[in-house]
């Protein structure tokens, strides 16, 4: 289609009506062209003015993805066009013609061609919606792929986890793993709000993990200040980082932690008494708000079970995420039927809320957001040393 800065540019074939429309109006250029050059006018002009047999004629030529305005005339009195009638154009202008009937087809014109710009602008909507398709489920299959499905068990520490992809971007990771040494291990749970936020927590991780020596195992809110600290040039406004990082003392079994938004971490004793570590009541780290809070403390003894949990399992479920973490820490299952009750409730309340028929577990629908939860289970005969 033409693409003009001023006026519009109208072709007709009627050398007699093109003067007399040139009176009425000042604002078009008119353009006088035979009926076999109208073609070579196609991307140069605005709109045709034919009568009824062109108009039918020459739109079996049209090439639909660039194309002026055609408008057919009609004489007063002898009925209406049949290329009108069937609307195959996209406006009439009645002869004789009248300066208000002119004026109404200009602005009628513009409306048109609004309107045509925008079905070619959002042709290829369609293909780019496909593409970020296509590019989230790549993101989400390599998420899943970098979260480990079963953890072994650390000495009489047992470890049981589980994980569903959600919609939103972004995600958790979660990761069990032992330092240097073999006298700590390390417990990380992170919710990011974009993929490449993700993505550099996850390669920072790779990177730092090795450098942490043994002066920083006491202090987990050093460490996590580091590492956001080595993140924040790839980190952008918006970007929000909910982090747990402990530090479990293999020989003691004190667990120091930091936590940063919404993530969660309750313990239950043999009592069945629920303890908190934290509640999400830290503010995430972002850019504008870089600040670590100052570490906590739990002290595991023999018989008890530490819950570690998104925020993306309230959200799911449709309840506080205190009353989530407390309804599931307080029962006495084995810590995989836990597992496996938490995956069935999760599966049956999203395939209730669906409309679409569900199969195999990549099918179903997936919660708004991610959901993780970490379950660790001290024996009950364990022997641990007093701290010093």
């Amino acid at each position: 289609m033409h693409t003009r800065t001023s006026p519009l540019r109208i072709a007709l074939t009627d050398k007699k009506l093109l003067e007399i429309l040139k009176s009425l109006h000042r604002e078009p250029e008119f353009v006088h062209s035979s009926f076999h050059a109208l073609g070579d006018l196609v991307g140069k002009v605005d709109a045709f003015l034919l009568d009824d047999d062109s108009a039918i004629r020459f739109l079996g030529t049209r090439n639909e993805h660039s194309w002026p305005s055609v408008i057919v005339l009609a004489e007063e009195g002898q009925g209406v066009p049949a290329s009108f009638r069937q609307g195959l154009v996209d406006d009439m202008l009645v002869l004789p013609p009248r300066a208000l009937d002119l004026e109404r087809m200009l602005r009628t014109n513009e409306l048109v061609q609004s309107l045509r710009m925008l079905e070619v602008s959002s042709r290829g909507v369609g293909d780019v919606v496909t593409r970020l398709q296509e590019d989230i489920s790549l993101a989400q299959k390599i998420q899943r792929r970098l979260i480990r499905e079963k953890f072994p068990a650390l000495g009489p520490l047992s470890v049981k986890s589980k994980y569903w992809c959600g919609l939103k971007s972004g995600g958790d990771y979660f990761d069990l793993f032992e330092f240097p040494g073999g006298t700590h291990a390390g417990l990380i749970l992170s919710d990011s709000s974009s993929y490449s936020l993700s993505t550099g927590l996850i390669g920072s991780l790779m990177q730092f993990s090795v450098h942490v020596g043994q002066e920083d195992l006491g202090n987990p809110s050093r460490i996590v200040a580091s590492l956001w600290g080595k993140m924040k040039e790839s980190v952008k406004e918006t970007d929000k980082l909910s982090l747990l990082y402990g530090i479990l003392d293999r020989k003691t079994y004190a667990l120091k932690f930091v936590s940063c938004g919404g993530v969660y971490l309750a313990k239950r004793g043999k009592d069945g008494k629920v303890s908190w570590g934290t509640k999400g009541e830290h503010a995430p780290l972002t850019l504008a708000q870089p600040n670590v809070p100052e570490a906590g403390e739990i002290m595991l003894e023999p018989g008890d079970r530490l819950m570690a949990c998104s925020d993306g399992w309230g959200e799911a479920f449709g309840m506080p995420m205190a009353g989530f973490m407390e309804k599931y820490l307080s029962r006495a299952d084995e810590a995989q039927e836990l597992m496996n009750d938490l995956s069935f409730q999760l599966r049956k309340k999203l395939e209730s809320e669906s409309e679409d028929p569900v199969g195999a577990e990549d099918d179903f629908p997936m919660p708004p957001q991610d959901c993780s939860v970490l379950v660790m289970d001290l024996a009950q005969n364990v022997l641990r040393l007093a701290r010093s």
